[in-house]
């Protein structure tokens, strides 16, 4: 019995470590092709994509201050969707990557105003878990 418990840990151990490598190398992928795309981008087009690029593949390393200078130039144009879309990539990066949930509920408060059914459920459950921070 000892040796199957310990033939099934070893495997278990052996197909974890085969599916991080595999997570790894799908990141450098996407990596690389993010990296090629904002070689070739300019402006608010370049910006989009660095920010996309950090809440695909780093979305609990990466900073958002990428995301918050693709939200600042979005505001000057009357793009409401992409507003809305990068307002929440920014508050996932908050929450998720710095573990600010105070800027993350500024980010999602924001993306739920202009009607995004998921910031306003992230809301939701975070003012359930943390009411403090909704209380700011």
């Amino acid at each position: 019995m000892k040796r199957i418990i310990l033939g099934l840990s070893v495997l278990l151990m052996l197909t974890q470590n085969g599916f991080a490598q595999q997570s790894q190398q799908t990141i450098n992928k996407g990596d690389a092709i993010y990296d090629m795309l904002i070689a070739a981008s300019k402006g608010l087009s370049k910006q989009k994509l660095k920010c996309d690029k950090i809440a695909n593949y780093h979305m609990r390393t990466g900073s958002p201050k990428e995301c918050i200078k693709a939200v600042e130039m979005i505001k000057k144009t009357a793009d409401k969707q992409s507003l809305v879309d990068y307002l929440y990539n920014t508050a996932q990066l908050y929450f998720f990557s710095e573990h600010n949930k105070i800027k993350a509920y500024e980010y999602w408060y924001e993306a739920a105003k202009l009607g995004d059914k998921e910031a306003s459920e992230n809301l939701s459950l975070l003012c359930q878990q943390d009411p403090w921070v909704c209380k700011q």
